[in-house]
């Protein structure tokens, strides 16, 4: 399988209808993991260029003016054949005929309202991130589940025996009501007098 990041987004429609939450825990359960994210609203002319493969078709205009009509969500998913994958998880494009379970089949009724956008191809995945994303905000880490998600050969390190472990020298710790006792203790001795010689 090979590593891939696509862009994912949340439509006006699933951003108004407080369904944020639930579309990113299914890309998250799945074991995807989120490298770039905003709300954003870039307007019509950012949603000309994003759609312009469409561009020239009867439902281009529709579908421009609704996608820039309030706030998105932007994001950028990374994982093992994720671009095919999260188009599975999404469903078809319109949600009558999407399969059971796929987003748009939960969250959309119809195609002019059906939830969430995502990457085609890796070629478009490439373009929607550059146009979307500064490379600077973007920010791919190692996830702690990967070893749980993908089946690879994880580098273990040999455990050392307990006799291979040194043994941590502590400084002595001098408590402080001991020293203050201490302290009284010397305070309380008496004094030896000198003699001074007496002068003849």
């Amino acid at each position: 399988m090979a590593r891939q990041r696509s862009f994912i987004m949340i439509k006006p429609d699933a951003m108004q209808r407080g369904l944020v939450g639930d579309i990113i825990t299914k890309f998250q359960k799945r074991g995807f993991t989120l490298i770039a994210t905003k709300v954003t609203q870039p307007g019509r002319a950012h949603f000309e260029e994003h759609y312009a493969e469409h561009k020239g078709r009867d439902f281009f205009n529709k579908l421009v003016t609704f996608a820039s009509s309030g706030p998105v969500v932007a994001m950028v998913w990374e994982g093992d054949d994720i671009i095919a994958t999260s188009r599975t998880m999404i469903g078809a494009t319109n949600p009558a005929n999407a399969a059971t379970g796929t987003i748009r089949d939960l969250y959309g009724l119809c195609q002019g309202r059906n939830a969430v956008h995502g990457s085609d191809s890796v070629e478009s995945a490439n373009r929607e991130i550059a146009l979307w994303f500064k490379p600077e905000e973007i920010y791919a880490y190692d996830h702690h589940n990967e070893k749980w998600v993908y089946e690879k050969v994880q580098e273990v390190a040999p455990v050392q025996k307990k006799e291979e472990v040194p043994a941590l020298v502590e400084a002595p710790v001098v408590e402080e009501k001991v020293f203050e006792a201490v302290v009284e203790e010397k305070a309380a001795e008496p004094v030896a007098e000198e003699k001074v010689p007496e002068v003849e």
